[in-house]
């Protein structure tokens, strides 16, 4: 396993998502996010968990939470949050979860699967003009 492979392939593959402005494996605070700096991408390593089985190789997976910020911005009342993080969480998930005949997310290889995993959380409009979701993903490793 070679932790730092498989994390900076996770990054190099959603960042480049259309629609994202800014994008960083550091973690910021809705608040620390300049409006021009959205929309935002934030990539967060949540930890590790390790399923071992008699006689059998161990298995790995790596939690990460991706969070995609916006600000639309006091100037136009009449652009919804959603309407901007929706196509964003389209193509990042299209991204993670590839249709099936295209098989699974790979990470080019690096690992058996990546993919969106749990609840996506959606938090539009509580701070005014922004909106943020936080994307769970599950890395599995190969035996």
């Amino acid at each position: 396993m070679n932790r730092e492979a498989i994390y900076s392939g996770l990054f190099a593959l959603v960042s480049s998502t259309p629609g994202v402005a800014y994008a960083s494996r550091r973690m910021k605070a809705l608040q620390d996010v300049a409006p021009g700096d959205t929309p935002a991408l934030f990539m967060e390593q949540k930890g590790e968990s390790v399923t071992t089985r008699t006689r059998m190789p161990s298995q790995w997976t790596l939690n990460v939470d991706l969070a995609v910020y916006v600000a639309t911005g006091a100037n136009d009342s009449h652009l919804i949050p959603a309407s901007v993080i929706n196509p964003i969480l389209d193509a990042i998930t299209a991204r993670l979860m590839p249709p099936v005949a295209i098989g699974e997310q790979t990470l080019g290889g690096l690992v058996e699967r990546c993919r969106v995993d749990g609840a996506i959380e959606i938090v539009e409009g509580s701070q005014g003009e922004t909106a943020l979701a936080v994307i769970p993903v599950a890395i599995f490793l190969p035996d």
